[in-house]
């Protein structure tokens, strides 16, 4: 008996009645196993390509993560770049919230005793300057900060992750993953190249990692029909240890470069803001006419 389609969004596969509902069964226990699948209807050529690397194997395993390979590297991502963008979200609301403090209370105490002295040049003018580009200066660093809150917020760090390094890694690691699934079915005595198609889509992978699959196999067999590729699990974890080694690397850079780009540029403002009418001052009391 065959089975036209799945509960999973409708994939229109032919697969025994019994294939199909073990596999349903197997997708729905993952889910209550706290699996996070992609949705059917979002990419059904991922789910189609699941179903027959199933059928072809009976290897739920290597099926579950190729479809979570997405959310894997994501979530990888994330962790890389959550904290240290929550360390800079406090840095830049705490620097922000003291300078509008320092800009309504300090300033004003220093500019009532620059006018006790007689000082010049004018308190108006002071004042009025003084105000204004320490108040842009807090607004900017609201801004920054908001705008970090918000990449956090929407679940969008992993962007940041990839500008230093995380684009190579999660290349590298969807081409650990295809390589695995590909074994599975050259194992199953499948063609390298189908293996290779339905591997590239149950990962989704990125047309990069597509054409690097297919120059892998290409490079490795000898007919569009050959079924063998030796090393072919030498070549998977070679590139699952480049990602995982690439991830490391990411992780010691970013917060090497985002702590002191954003954090040290947000300090050094706070500081020349706080110091800067004293200097001022200072400077007033030596030179009371101006002069140098």
């Amino acid at each position: 008996m065959s089975y036209q389609g799945s509960s999973k969004g409708g994939v229109s596969m032919t697969l025994s009645e019994c294939e199909a509902t073990q596999f349903d069964e197997s997708l729905a226990a993952a889910s209550i196993a706290g699996v996070r699948l992609p949705e059917p209807r979002a990419n059904p050529r991922q789910y189609q390509a699941a179903h027959e690397i199933f059928s072809l194997t009976q290897a739920m395993d290597i099926v579950l993560e190729g479809l979570t390979s997405k959310k894997h590297i994501r979530r990888e991502l994330l962790r890389t770049v959550r904290r240290t963008l929550i360390y800079l979200v406090v840095v830049l609301f705490v620097a922000s919230t003291l300078l509008v403090f320092f800009n309504e209370v300090i300033v004003t105490e220093i500019l009532r005793m620059r006018v006790d002295m007689t000082l010049v040049p004018k308190v108006e003018n002071q004042q009025a300057d003084t105000t204004r580009w320490i108040s842009g200066l807090s607004a900017v660093l609201s801004a920054a900060c908001l705008v970090l809150l918000t990449i956090l917020v929407v679940g969008r760090s992993h962007w940041v992750a990839r500008m230093f390094g995380g684009k190579q890694y999660e290349a590298n690691l969807e081409t650990a993953i295809s390589l695995k699934i590909i074994d599975r079915l050259v194992a199953a005595n499948q063609p390298i190249l189908q293996s290779t198609s339905l591997a590239s889509d149950l990962v989704d992978a990125s047309p990069p990692v597509r054409a690097r699959l297919d120059l892998l196999a290409r490079g490795n067999t000898g007919s569009a029909n050959d079924a063998t590729w030796p090393g072919i699990r030498s070549f998977a974890d070679d590139f699952q240890s480049i990602a995982l080694d690439q991830l490391a690397a990411a992780q010691t850079l970013i917060p090497m470069l985002l702590v002191p780009i954003v954090g040290g540029s947000a300090v050094l403002a706070y500081s020349v803001a706080v110091f800067w009418p004293v200097i001022t001052l200072m400077k007033d009391l030596a030179f009371p006419e101006g002069g140098a």
